[in-house]
């Protein structure tokens, strides 16, 4: 209203005073008192009602997501496959309006087998993730997704899990149901049905389980690479990279002294929640990946002397430049010396892990009379890169060989370096491990197989 007021109609439940006589009425424009009597009436029953869908009642929805402008819930307790998408471009507004191509989306997927929404993913489609497999929103550049020409269509029968989904390497991955596998919905080129959902981890399946948190790297501190990384339920860390332009797909295991609990990432970077225990007490940390760092948790300093108070009385491994100064046990206090410290001003104090990278078994085609035979690899050449000291199947190269200078740590080498093995067996590895804290770069391996 303006500096005067006209008069207001206002309808109350009964015994209900709307205003005191001598209230104050405000408006964006102005103010005006009231004057009026405080009055009482019978509201009649009603038969044509809404209820708020959201509310401490009813429930909240458990799945969020956005796609093309539009703000999208699902997974509410109460009515579990609807899906509940915003006006475009307003993310808080769910007005079905009278059903306009921009108009809020309120639409059940329709399928009587769908309990529970598991995710959301955008991507060149929207993407709905269920108890009962993916579905996918059919839309186009000339046809959008709109009130009118919503439909769900279903991609397979993997169901989805806990963990949440992901669009990373041209495709959605999420770890299914049988808490085993991670399923990937790819494109098929096909116009009938564009889409279809495999087994992205069928020959890594002892390396999954039962993930309970999940997060996809696109780039990966500026590489080209990709990365998918699943927390299990007992700690550990599956890891898929995956190089989709080389044929490259695999998983491998990631371990630390402690239990991994969630990751994330943010722009390129991955973040973990750890579950640790130092000097006898249960800590919980916020760790990021760091491709540069040689320990876990690692804390950075530069001098001789430093105080880390966080691993008071707990053993840490040292390292600085390429150098593995070995174990120290900081004092009450976080105090130690770091000894023959000239070879490095910049150190890392942290957690040791022993990388172990294992080559799956040669696969020998074309005659499959010596599928049985025990196999020996007579010679291997390790090609590496900017790496130190490391073994292959128990054989370690040297730190320092001739004419290398010693009063300066070992210095990196890129070589292919042949190295002999002993032994047969039916299905023999090719096995890279360390002891020291130093870089270590494998591009490929190249072996002689005698039968």
């Amino acid at each position: 209203c303006s500096t005067t007021c006209p008069e207001v109609d206002v309808i109350a439940s009964e015994g209900i005073e709307i205003f005191p006589n001598s209230g104050i009425l405000i408006s964006p424009d102005g103010q005006s008192a009231i004057s009026g009597a405080t009055y009482t009436a019978s509201q009649p029953a009603l038969t044509n009602w809404d209820e708020q869908v959201f509310s401490d009642v009813r429930g909240y929805p458990g799945v969020v997501g956005l796609h093309k402008n539009r703000l999208i819930f699902a997974d509410h307790p109460e009515i579990p496959d609807m899906i509940f998408m915003s006006v475009a471009g307003q993310y808080f507004n769910f007005d079905l309006g009278t059903g306009n191509d921009s108009d809020a989306i309120i639409e059940p997927i329709g399928n009587g087998r769908v309990k529970r929404v598991r995710g959301i993913v955008s991507g060149e489609n929207l993407f709905i993730l269920t108890d009962n497999g993916p579905y996918f929103v059919p839309e186009s550049v000339g046809t959008p997704i709109t009130a009118e020409t919503i439909s769900f269509r279903r991609i397979g029968d993997s169901k989805a899990g806990d963990a949440p989904a992901g669009f990373f390497s041209n495709g959605v991955h999420y770890p299914d149901r049988s808490g085993k596998r991670i399923t990937r919905v790819r494109a098929t080129g096909n116009n009938t049905s564009p889409w279809e959902a495999v087994d992205n981890s069928l020959i890594s399946s002892h390396l999954i389980n039962s993930p309970v948190s999940a997060a996809y790297a696109n780039e990966f501190y500026e590489e080209p690479e990709k990365y998918g990384f699943f927390v299990n339920a007992d700690g550990t860390l599956a890891v898929n990279h995956n190089i989709e332009d080389q044929s490259v797909n695999g998983y491998t295991l990631w371990e630390t002294d402690g239990l991994y609990k969630s990751v994330c990432v943010l722009d390129n970077e991955v973040f973990v929640c750890v579950e640790r225990e130092i000097d006898s007490s249960t800590i919980y940390t916020l760790e990021k990946f760091d491709p540069d760092l040689r320990v876990d948790c690692a804390k950075t300093f530069t001098g001789t002397t430093p105080t880390i108070a966080d691993y008071a009385n707990h053993p840490v491994r040292v390292t600085g430049s390429t150098y593995d100064f070995g174990d120290y046990t900081p004092d009450g206090s976080g105090n130690f010396e770091v000894e023959t410290a000239s070879y490095s001003s910049n150190f890392e104090a942290g957690l040791f892990y022993a990388p172990d990278v294992k080559y799956l078994p040669y696969e020998i085609v074309g005659d499959e009379s010596i599928a049985g035979l025990k196999k020996k690899y007579t010679k291997i050449w390790a090609r590496v890169k900017d790496s130190g000291r490391y073994s292959v199947n128990g054989r370690f190269t040297t730190a320092y060989r001739g004419g290398d200078d010693l009063t300066q740590p070992p210095p990196l080498r890129t070589e292919q370096k042949r190295v002999s093995s002993l032994g047969r067996s039916l299905d023999p590895t090719i096995d890279f491990s360390q002891e020291d804290c130093v870089p270590l770069t494998v591009l490929g391996v190249t072996a002689e197989v005698s039968f």
